[in-house]
């Protein structure tokens, strides 16, 4: 299944709109739980950045600045 991460820049002063989001895709095995990709998700944010979603094929998922799931 298809997994696409949105992290987004923690600095609220980014003026340079392509440093304010990083997105990363990958191809994951079907029986992966949603914990186990929001686990990679999270160890894999970049220094500066907080996660801002979890897309698993078309159901995305929303968090907050404290890193808990909104939706």
């Amino acid at each position: 299944m298809k997994v696409k991460v949105t992290w987004i820049n923690i600095n609220p002063f980014v003026y340079d709109l392509r440093n304010m989001t990083r997105i990363s895709e990958a191809e994951v095995p079907d029986e992966m739980s949603y914990g186990i990709i929001a686990d990679f998700a999270r160890e894999a944010t970049p220094e500066g950045f907080r996660l801002r979603s979890i897309d698993i094929e078309g159901k995305v998922s929303q968090y907050d600045y404290n890193g808990n799931k909104i939706q």
